[in-house]
């Protein structure tokens, strides 16, 4: 039922475009200034222990909910499970906004800054070549943040995992250039999250891609475990395309988009590997 779950999300995510219209996640930063404003007082509040008893109680109560759900009311805990991964996916299509960037270098550059922001996650300056290799990195780790690290945990923690992961996602872009002992504990917590996810990520790119040329961009097999994650992905991604290095090009003011569209077809084969790799796994029995 997962699988089948997980191929109604990507259904709808990819023929149903308004649904990232109505992915909003300010309850939960509501929720949590009210959290954290209740804590006042306590020696922990601005440590990990406030983090995780923040997430906790959401994911607790998520998972409690579907459970139930399911156990009592098959179809119905199904189409809440659905629904949950759907919410969690995103927000926004990785393969619209690349292409909405692509369409505004060529007819409006001051456009293409706010299409820039989205992919990468944070806003851009520059010239166009430096945005554009900002986006071709960003692509390759985006493509993990909005699809196969809420499918990783939708298949690890169910509904629950998928959900905590996004709204980790979402606290991480807020407390990205805070320094704040609970700021540094929201990035904590994401960069967990995001972990093992990132791995598969460059897994897939190394199969659908050149395994030889991905695995030459790092200094020794332990940066697989030890590298950063955004870091491992983006020289990865570009590995398993044999880019050597940043190869984006300008010429007379124009900026040639052959990497990008080159990293954007990249990223789907590997989602497309791992789909395989979940319906075999559902076939044998060993995903259910």
């Amino acid at each position: 039922m997962n699988f089948i779950a997980i191929l109604i999300a990507l259904g709808v995510e990819t023929f149903y475009k308004p649904i990232s219209q109505w992915r909003n996640y300010q309850w939960f930063g509501h929720y949590e200034q009210w959290m954290y404003n209740k804590l006042e007082g306590f020696s922990f509040r601005d440590s990990p222990i406030s983090v995780i008893l923040i997430f906790g109680l959401v994911f607790i109560l998520t998972a409690v909910f579907a459970t139930a759900l399911y156990d009592f009311l098959g179809l119905l805990g199904f189409l809440a499970a659905t629904f949950i991964l759907i919410y969690s996916l995103g927000p926004d299509d990785l393969d619209d906004d690349v292409h909405a960037y692509l369409h505004a270098l060529e007819h409006d550059k001051e456009g293409a800054s706010h299409h820039a922001e989205k992919i990468i996650g944070y806003a851009v300056s520059g010239e166009p070549l430096t945005v554009s290799i900002k986006v071709k990195d960003a692509i390759f780790t985006q493509a993990s943040c909005r699809m196969l690290a809420v499918l990783f945990w939708f298949v690890i923690l169910g509904p629950a995992g998928a959900l905590l992961y996004r709204l980790s996602d979402v606290q991480n872009r807020v407390y990205r250039n805070q320094q704040t002992e609970y700021a540094r504990a929201n990035q904590r917590l994401y960069y967990i999250l995001s972990w093992l996810p990132a791995r598969l990520s460059v897994l897939g790119y190394a199969v659908v891609g050149n395994f030889i040329d991905t695995m030459s961009q790092w200094q020794s097999v332990a940066d697989f475990w030890k590298e950063d994650n955004d870091t491992l992905m983006s020289i990865s991604g570009a590995g398993a395309l044999q880019q050597e290095g940043h190869k984006v090009q300008e010429d007379e003011g124009a900026v040639d988009t052959s990497d990008i569209v080159e990293a954007l077809a990249l990223v789907k084969r590997g989602m497309i590997f791992w789909i395989a790799v979940l319906a075999v796994l559902t076939l044998t029995g060993t995903f259910f």
